[in-house]
């Protein structure tokens, strides 16, 4: 039997993706004693995904549990930020940072002026919090992923 559970049992409310099954893989072996210890996880798997679910139990993931900066004792989730950003400019983006300074890289040079005033009102933090960059082009991986890293 598969199980899907978020850690809040509120419909809307965001909390993080976990998922129960016998198909629960068991990590990976380094060598064959790993394979010995079996089922460590016990069919439970944390995704470190956030998530909600509707009142029709759809679930919809919002974001991940470790793309979030502390910013002046606010938790910003940085999937967020990017996604208020693509809506209301356009624009591809990619948002990074340290606790209280967050890095945020646009590809169009028209907006390096408008981010940081609109970000700073949406989120009530002062404008130093944000340091904005244009760059050519957002680095993706062969699948479009996003290479924070670089």
């Amino acid at each position: 039997m598969i199980k899907i559970f978020i850690l809040s049992s509120t419909p809307e409310k965001v909390g993080e993706l976990i998922y129960y099954g016998e198909n629960i893989s068991l990590g990976y072996a380094e060598s064959g004693e790993d394979l010995i210890e079996g089922d460590e996880r016990c069919g439970r798997l944390e995704t470190g995904d956030l998530a909600k679910f509707d009142e029709e139990n759809f679930y919809t993931i919002v974001g991940r549990k470790k793309r979030f900066l502390k910013m002046f004792g606010k938790r910003i989730n940085l999937q967020e930020v990017e996604h208020i950003l693509r809506q209301k400019f356009n624009i591809e983006v990619a948002a990074t940072g340290i606790d209280d300074k967050m890095k945020i890289f646009i590809t169009d040079e028209k907006f390096l002026k408008d981010v940081v005033p609109f970000l700073s009102e949406k989120l009530n933090l002062h404008p130093s919090a944000f340091e904005v960059k244009f760059i050519a082009e957002i680095p993706k991986n062969s699948s479009g992923k996003v290479i924070y890293s670089e």
